[in-house]
């Protein structure tokens, strides 16, 4: 009975890889190093890793500034956490309209008022808006209570301050 030497398989294999591997060499060498095209082919080669190399290089820095600006926003979350820091009402005030662009269909109908943690919201609004509005603005820093007086409409017909063309909603979700 003859039986195959597994180091005989291993060593045809290892040469048919040797084999495959030089093939592919030369063809590549052949390819590159061709008096007609190779020197374009080289060039197209070059400004191709060229340009990868500086996309690479604009995309790496861009991720390290986002991923800093990031990681410096959830420190200063922390350290505020815990801490009920007064916060002075024109900055309240400013922080709630800020949101209130990103919240609602038509912002410029709604008056914010702020008071010692305390903000007051007047104007008209979209039923359909208000319960999201009035949880964000909870979530707001420095809101200890909101006030809603808002006159709240099932649709913008017939209510003069919710006429016009009200701007595209974010589809991102608002952070607090």
């Amino acid at each position: 009975m003859l039986r195959s030497n597994p180091f005989d398989s291993r060593r045809s294999l290892r040469a048919g890889r040797a084999l495959l591997t030089g093939l592919g060499l030369g063809a590549g060498l052949m390819y590159f190093m061709d008096p007609e095209r190779g020197r374009r082919r080289r060039a197209l080669v070059r400004d191709k890793v060229t340009h990868a190399t500086r996309a690479c290089t604009g995309t790496m820095s861009a991720t390290c500034a986002d991923l800093a600006h990031r990681s410096a926003g959830l420190f200063a979350r922390a350290r505020r956490i815990g801490r009920r820091d007064p916060v002075d009402d024109e900055v309240l005030v400013e922080r709630v309209r800020a949101k209130l662009g990103r919240l609602v269909s038509y912002p410029h109908a709604i008056n914010v008022k702020a008071s010692d943690g305390c903000v007051h919201l007047r104007g008209v609004i979209l039923e359909s808006e208000v319960p999201g509005l009035v949880r964000t603005i909870s979530r707001v820093s420095g809101v200890r209570d909101v006030v809603n007086a808002l006159d709240a409409h099932p649709s913008a017909a017939r209510i003069a301050a919710l006429q016009g063309h009200a701007p595209p909603k974010s589809t991102a979700t608002p952070h607090s």
